[in-house]
């Protein structure tokens, strides 16, 4: 009696958290492509051990596939999130400003970065001295 063999060609490589080298062919009717070969590169363990991670690791990866918006070429945010992933990997804790700093670094990677030079309200350049600053959200930068 043979023994079956499997259907799936990528088991254990295209789960989440894992790197892989991908090859594909676009398919011409829709935004589906017909993956060729997929090559393990490194899986990322811990956020599939720490719920904490787990959410963060997921928040980043959600939010930078609604940043790159369809198939634009964005490598400053595929290593982003390859180096966050990574620090993930590595810290036994996240620092208080781990998850704002990512955000802040995609906004500046897809164009959107705050203005932290000038003052959005009367224009005035702002200097290290000027402490009664705060940021406004709505108007994307200090005030």
């Amino acid at each position: 009696m043979k023994t079956p063999v499997s259907r799936r060609r990528f088991v254990n490589v295209l789960e989440l958290f894992t790197h892989v080298a991908l090859r594909f062919r676009p398919s011409r009717s829709d935004g589906l492509a017909f993956i060729l070969s997929c090559d393990w590169l490194q899986t990322f363990r811990s956020p599939s051990q720490d719920l904490q991670k787990f959410a963060c690791a997921s928040y980043m990866a959600e939010l930078t596939d609604i940043m790159v918006a369809g198939r634009e070429a964005g490598k400053e945010m595929y290593l982003l999130l390859l180096h966050s992933l990574s620090a993930l990997e590595e810290r036994p804790a996240l620092p208080a400003l781990f998850l704002p700093a990512f955000e802040l670094r995609l906004l500046i990677d897809v164009g959107y970065a705050p203005n932290m030079t000038d003052c959005q309200v009367c224009g005035t350049a702002l200097t290290p001295d000027d402490h009664a600053l705060a940021f406004s959200p709505s108007l994307s930068g200090l005030v």
